[in-house]
């Protein structure tokens, strides 16, 4: 199911009070500004298996102090993940390996912590690691091309590079991996739009509010708020989440998206894809979705 042209022309002349009234009862967010905030843009970068290999060390070396963490602190542990160093020197794009190997920490530190018995104060640091880790993930696979992606999402393959993954350990890797290459894929196809400026949200932003992704129309004050998930089978969808049709699983992203509302001005729509997860295809949002968002940005 995709967006209808029915649908659109209704959301948008009923306009944000019934699609996505304003949560005045709360107070301000403090959400970042959008002027304030970098674009998130794709592009054709490389890595190597070095680069690979040293993601591979700082992710079971996270792994290792996240399990720990509950015996020696959690202050102390955060020491020791800030002092893991990569040190890949000027070879690489710094603009994309910085980020992967913040991403691989923050997730080997996240993952540590999910296998130990935690406290409710290591759950929501575990919690935050793997939302920055998602960010992260996806600001540098977007910069990406398709070989390195591959090489990136294999990081289990090569027993040597990978330090010795366990099934565990390789799971949650490749499982972040898709769910960054689907938010990649909705960047591109928002790009090939032409019609849109597109941002990653903030920790909070994700984690609380459940939003993947953010995009302003670059010629009116419309803007979508993305719930972005991936599929292994199927076609892509692409749905707008209205506040009378909502389901239990929307309840959050639809709150998330009205907290989003106080600090922004605008009109914002939001909308829930799913991407089949494979990295053959070019659109992830069919022609008719890429369509329907460029009229009700122009409208």
């Amino acid at each position: 199911m995709s967006i209808k042209d029915g649908e659109v022309n209704k959301t948008r002349k009923e306009g944000v009070v019934h699609v996505l009234p304003r949560d005045t009862s709360r107070p301000s967010s403090d959400s970042p500004a959008l002027e304030d905030r970098t674009p998130v843009v794709t592009g054709n970068g490389t890595v190597d298996s070095y680069v690979v290999y040293i993601l591979s060390t700082a992710f079971k070396g996270a792994i290792k102090i996240g399990k720990a963490a509950m015996e020696v602190g959690l202050s102390a542990s955060m020491m020791a993940v800030n002092a893991l160093e990569h040190g890949l020197g000027d070879k690489y794009d710094q603009s994309i390996v910085d980020p992967l190997y913040k991403a691989t920490v923050a997730l080997g530190f996240g993952f540590g912590l999910k296998c130990s018995d935690t406290s409710s104060d290591g759950s929501r640091v575990m919690y935050k690691h793997m939302t920055l880790s998602s960010i992260l993930l996806v600001q540098a696979m977007a910069q990406l091309d398709a070989a390195s992606r591959t090489l990136v999402h294999n990081l289990h393959v090569d027993d040597g590079a990978s330090g010795g993954l366990s099934p565990g350990e390789r799971s949650e890797w490749q499982s972040s991996c898709v769910g960054a290459m689907a938010v990649v894929h909705t960047v591109r196809a928002l790009e090939m739009s032409g019609a849109f400026q597109v941002f990653l949200p903030s920790v909070n932003e994700d984690m609380q509010w459940k939003i993947d992704l953010i995009a302003q129309a670059t010629d009116s004050d419309f803007g979508i708020l993305f719930q972005v998930k991936s599929r292994y089978d199927g076609t892509t969808m692409c749905n707008i989440v209205r506040s009378d049709t909502a389901q239990n699983g929307d309840t959050h992203f639809l709150k998330g998206a009205r907290r989003f509302m106080n600090d922004t001005t605008g009109f914002w729509v939001p909308v829930n894809v799913e991407v089949r997860s494979n990295d053959t295809y070019t659109h992830p949002l069919d022609e008719d979705v890429l369509r329907a968002l460029k009229e009700m940005a122009r409208s």
